[in-house]
């Protein structure tokens, strides 16, 4: 395996796969690393699964995806089946790599995923990566330091949708979660304020 993106979901992981194989490194979309287990063949994966797994991978590059914290957590919340009662099978994986019971409030679920899943990525990936900063320049450059030579693939990057695994957000009010003054301030230590009410 050459490269491992992960992050806490609703972080770009799709649009970063579709990126990366774009620009000549096949890299698949919790392809790899899945809910059902860790499959082989593909030298890269972005997927937010990866993170138990990361330890199994030492000679890959670990990369760190962020997306603005308070688009994840609201676009996590709407996710069906991730938190609360009547889990998919992805809500199943987050729960079962995630210390989730004692909360009741979905709420503060989202939250506690959100900060428990980041302090992992950082201590696990070497490198980060700000999806709204990702660009074909900075991707070229990166890959050809991975000995992928990227060159004439301009018109595939930009064919990539940003938008690709969009999902409408709902209005939560997350001020009255128990660890919302924490996530704020995470937020803050990787560049993003907090928006204004």
């Amino acid at each position: 395996m050459k490269l491992i993106v992960t992050g806490t979901g609703r972080c770009g992981t799709g649009y970063v796969a579709k990126a990366i194989t774009a620009l000549g490194l096949p890299c698949g979309h919790e392809s790899v690393f899945t809910p059902y287990g860790v499959k082989s063949g593909m030298d890269a994966d972005s997927s937010w699964m990866a993170v138990p797994s990361l330890g199994q991978f030492p000679e890959a590059v670990k990369v760190h995806l962020i997306r603005n914290p308070f688009l994840v957590v609201d676009s996590m919340f709407a996710v069906p089946g991730a938190f609360g009662n009547d889990l998919s099978v992805y809500g199943a994986f987050l729960h079962n790599h995630c210390t989730l019971d004692s909360l009741v409030d979905k709420r503060d679920q989202v939250l506690e995923f959100w900060i428990q899943w980041t302090a992992r990525c950082t201590e696990e990936c070497l490198l980060e990566w700000h999806v709204e900063d990702l660009s074909y320049g900075f991707l070229v450059n990166f890959l050809f330091g991975l000995g992928i030579r990227a060159g004439h693939c301009r018109p595939a990057f930009d064919s990539v949708s940003k938008t690709y695994n969009s999902r409408e957000r709902p209005t939560v009010n997350w001020s009255s979660c128990t660890r919302w003054a924490e996530f704020c301030f995470i937020a803050k230590e990787y560049g993003y304020d907090a928006p204004r009410s």
